[in-house]
């Protein structure tokens, strides 16, 4: 039998991702791209059958440039276009997506064209390619002696790439993020080009980023966008429009935020007349690194402007009056992420936002630390954040709780009496005690994996010999037998720390059958270091107590912990 029938897809992957010679390099500040640095390996390294596994998974996604363009762009040996055209037929069938990156300079003077109609080229083509992100960058390198004619080389240049990926249903238009186009003349040419680049098929959907120029009227740029990244800033805030034009047919939005202005614009064309986003599926509010400004609060009563919303990744203070981003998509909302202070979580409690489980679909929350300071009466605002923490667990699946004082609270104050079976994953910031870990266990049943900040073991063990913890757990949780608790990631702080853990997690498999993996981060030593100190703990603890050798074999699997990443 051959190895390709004999060995899983996955394996076979992994064998050759190993075997091939590859390259990493990065495009100016998109992310770090890998991909193989040349197609002659095929021809002898690998058996025929394993040739035909992998051709359809490594060259599914094509990264290529332009090799005259290559010259003024330093990015490491991106393949060019040549290379890929000698690969011949049998591995660009396989091709389901090119991401190309050319110079803007080189469009507009015509070598990129030049280049894709040589003899060596001409014939090329993606057959079943039915994607295409281009990245134009180096806007500033950029000089037009004669505009028309560099339009004319732009146009070409389009066509000549549309025709090589005739099956084409998406159109990514990516920009390098640090330019902008300032120059109004380019800038009217540059809009041309891009409706020119999405608007010859009626089936081609089209994406981007920023548009680099500040000065575009709606109606000159080319709507159906589906995905947009728009950095609102006192320049690109006069361009709001484009948001708007785009605003049917787009499915993601990240707004970058970085000066003073609100988010009025957002659901606002004029002071009466609203806009609404019934196809977006993923909004993302992101703040710029360098912005410190707080967001005015506007009130839009009965606007529902995003019907269709699932994921929702909220990273400013909450820009909003009232839970405007929330209404009308419980039934669709699956993902959130959400920075909460005072104001905020007074905002939601009162609007009754999670009330009733009305958010059913929703599986995977994670919660930061606002901006605001809680008030004199601390008391109640860990109520409210408790009373919105208890409204969302009955449907999550994954919690992540980067806010100290809801984290703290979640630990010492979720009611022993509910029981909430959805989630199978916690990470919390706060320190968590095994008396801790052991009460969260108790009230999530289905819960699977806890990172947390170690503390020690807690007021009830602390006074005990190892039988007599050992005898305090098998009698108190005894019904954490039937748990699905399984990995455990803690960060401990020094040798008590380390021995503290060595005994809760040794303690933990005592009661938690299902409990293989333990990662320790111990900051004052190495990561072997931490291995072998947890693992000669638990030896000793294993054949020193006569009290713990019915449960060796749970704890025998703990002896190689696997580190947190």
């Amino acid at each position: 039998m051959t190895a390709s029938k004999t060995l899983p897809l996955s394996m076979v992957h992994t064998i050759l991702l190993y075997a091939v010679r590859r390259s990493t390099c990065s495009f100016e500040n998109d992310e770090q791209l890998y991909f193989p640095c040349g197609v002659d390996w095929m021809a002898g390294q690998v058996c025929h059958e394993w040739r035909r596994v992998a051709l359809r998974i490594m060259y599914s996604t094509c990264h290529a440039t332009i090799k005259e363009a290559a010259e003024n762009i330093t990015v490491g040996p991106l393949l060019d276009l040549s290379q890929i055209a000698k690969a011949g037929y049998s591995v660009l069938e396989h091709t389901s997506k090119v991401c190309m990156y050319v110079d803007c300079s080189d469009i507009f003077s015509g070598k990129a064209q030049h280049m894709l109609l040589s003899p060596r080229l001409s014939k090329l083509g993606f057959p079943h390619a039915t994607g295409l992100e281009l990245h134009v960058h180096n806007f500033g390198r950029l000089k037009l002696d004669c505009p028309k004619e560099a339009f004319v080389h732009a146009i070409g240049f389009c066509r000549r790439i549309k025709a090589m990926l005739p099956a084409a249903e998406t159109l990514d238009m990516v920009y390098g993020s640090n330019y902008i186009i300032a120059d109004m003349q380019f800038g009217a040419l540059f809009q041309k080009f891009i409706k020119e680049m999405g608007n010859d098929k009626s089936k081609v959907t089209m994406c981007c980023s920023s548009i680099p120029i500040p000065h575009a009227r709606p109606e000159d740029i080319h709507a159906g966008l589906t995905s947009l990244v728009y950095r609102w800033d006192n320049t690109y805030g006069k361009s709001i429009p484009l948001v708007h034009r785009n605003a049917a047919s787009l499915v993601s939005l990240k707004v970058i935020h970085a000066c003073t202005s609100s988010f009025d614009k957002l659901f606002m064309v004029q002071e009466q007349e609203h806009v609404t986003y019934p196809a977006l599926q993923t909004l993302e509010i992101v703040p710029e690194s360098t912005s410190t400004s707080v967001l005015s609060r506007q009130k839009f009563l009965g606007l529902m402007p995003f019907p269709a919303l699932k994921r929702l990744n909220l990273q400013t203070a909450y820009p909003f009056a009232d839970d405007v981003l929330f209404r009308g998509n419980s039934k669709t909302l699956h993902s959130l992420t959400i920075r909460l202070d005072e104001e905020t979580a007074l905002l939601l409690c009162s609007s009754g936002t999670f009330a009733n489980r009305s958010y059913k679909r929703l599986a995977d929350v994670r919660i930061m630390s606002g901006a605001g300071k809680t008030g004199e009466d601390k008391h109640s605002a860990i109520s409210l954040y408790m009373q919105l923490v208890l409204a969302i667990l009955p449907t999550v699946g994954r919690l992540r709780i980067e806010h100290e004082e809801i984290a703290a609270a979640l630990v010492s104050e979720v009611p022993e009496a509910q029981e909430f079976k959805r989630i199978h994953s916690l990470h919390l910031k706060q320190e968590a005690s095994l008396t801790d870990i052991l009460r969260l266990l108790m009230v999530m049943p289905g819960l699977v994996q806890l990172e947390a900040a170690f503390s020690g073991l807690g007021r009830e063990f602390k006074d005990l010999d190892d039988a007599g913890r050992l005898s305090l757990v098998e009698s108190r949780y005894a019904r954490l037998a039937g748990s699905s608790f399984s990995r455990l990631v803690v960060r401990s702080g020094g040798r008590a720390s380390m021995n503290a853990l060595v005994t809760s997690a040794v303690l933990l498999a005592a009661v938690c059958p299902r409990l293989k993996k333990v990662g320790a981060s111990d900051s004052s030593s190495s990561s072997s270091s931490n291995a072998q100190e947890f693992n000669e703990g638990i030896g000793k603890l294993l054949h020193g107590t006569e009290s713990y050798k019915k449960h060796a074999a749970a704890i025998k699997q703990l002896l190689i912990p696997e580190s947190p990443t």
